[in-house]
């Protein structure tokens, strides 16, 4: 026996009922003189009670029970004993009838507004608490916007798409599937969640008004949006499943507790206290990384003297010319070179420039000369 619940009999019974005992044969004498619909109501807290210690054990390396789902299925066996029939989804539908300036939208949703909690079960099917495709509304999903808790089992999956489940102002969350999975869903997280302000009230009857505070996003979250409000857990258990964080991800102003076969977008979980069941992903060594950093800069700054030695030498550069560019036109190499040594060395008389000086005159040149110019060419040996 892992546990009994007498004190909490007694309890819930002086609570309720305003039967005070400390005798637990009473407690129990007068809690089987009950109708079943009150017995009920306190069985299922102790069903989850079981559920969510089961989860736990499974990551708790001191327990007896570590890495077992026996607690919880145990549980689970006693309330929907094997051999009957349980059949049922649950599907909560959001859309939009209608086009334009008569549309209307419906959004299907389970809320608690100052205080309560929310509890469903479906032991022979999924819960889908949002529709794939379909953008919810402010006033859908799984929502406690007082003070409460939301506790979910499920035979098969637990789908969120773009929906939500939160407790705002205080209260855990506990899902169960027993043999599907468990999906934060891809909700956006910029949608605003508007809540009631909360009401305090001392023992004199006053009232205190907290302010307003909207909450944002979608997903799995358990919210404390005023320093007032007592963190909430989350614990997700889905033993032959996964535990998808999604995009919409899941934030937990207390601890979590994840046990299933894989778990996945483990990223975008936000824990502000402690967390079990979250696989962490080994970061590299930071240490090791710039010790072979600084081995491989050293290493390369005593080779670069030795591999720099034959650089300082001057390069040789083997040039070979083929040619000037434009064609010759058929003539030869040979023929080609004279006619340009001819070009430079004598005076064309046919030019229409004519340069005095530019190589030997001819006799016939040097007639058209006037005495004077004679004489200066003489001088020059020309």
């Amino acid at each position: 026996m892992a546990k009994t619940y007498e004190s909490e009999l007694r309890k819930w019974l002086q609570d309720r009922y305003g039967f005070a005992t400390t005798d637990d044969t009473q407690a129990r004498s007068y809690f089987a003189a009950l109708a079943p619909e009150q017995q009920h109501i306190f069985l299922r807290k102790v069903y989850y009670a079981e559920l969510k210690a089961g989860g736990r054990e499974y990551n708790d390396a001191t327990s007896s029970r570590f890495g077992s789902y026996l607690r919880g299925r145990q549980a689970i066996a006693a309330l929907f004993p094997e051999g009957n029939a349980y059949r049922g989804d649950l599907v909560m539908f959001s859309g939009i009838e209608g086009s334009g300036a008569n549309a209307t939208r419906y959004d299907s949703g389970i809320r608690t507004l100052f205080g309560g909690n929310i509890q469903i079960m479906t032991p022979g099917g999924q819960q889908v608490i949002g529709v794939e495709g379909v953008t919810p509304g402010a006033k859908s999903g799984l929502v406690t916007q007082g003070q409460g808790d939301i506790q979910l089992y499920a035979e098969g999956s637990i789908l969120l798409g773009q929906s939500r489940i939160m407790t705002t102002f205080g209260g855990d969350i506990l899902a169960w599937s027993a043999s599907g999975d468990i999906n934060a869903g891809r909700g956006s997280k910029t949608s605003v969640l508007y809540t009631p302000p909360k009401r305090v009230y001392d023992k004199y009857g006053r009232v205190t008004l907290s302010p307003q505070v909207p909450a944002t996003g979608a997903g799995i979250a358990t919210l404390n949006p005023i320093p007032e409000v007592p963190a909430g857990d989350i614990d997700l258990i889905a033993p032959e499943g996964t535990i998808d964080a999604g995009e919409a991800g899941i934030r937990v102003s207390g601890n979590i507790n994840l046990a299933a076969l894989q778990v996945l977008n483990a990223a975008n979980i936000q824990v502000q206290g402690t967390a079990s069941g979250i696989p962490t992903v080994q970061a590299p060594s930071i240490t090791a990384a710039l010790s072979t950093s600084n081995a491989a800069a050293a290493t390369q700054q005593t080779a670069t003297p030795n591999q720099g030695s034959g650089n300082d030498r001057p390069s040789v550069i083997i040039v070979e010319v083929l040619g000037y560019g434009g064609g010759n036109d058929g003539e030869d190499e040979e023929r080609r070179d004279k006619r340009r040594s001819d070009d430079r060395a004598s005076y064309n008389p046919n030019s229409a420039l004519k340069l005095i000086g530019n190589g030997a005159l001819s006799n016939e040149q040097r007639q058209n000369l006037t005495e004077s110019e004679r004489r200066n060419f003489d001088q020059i040996g020309l």
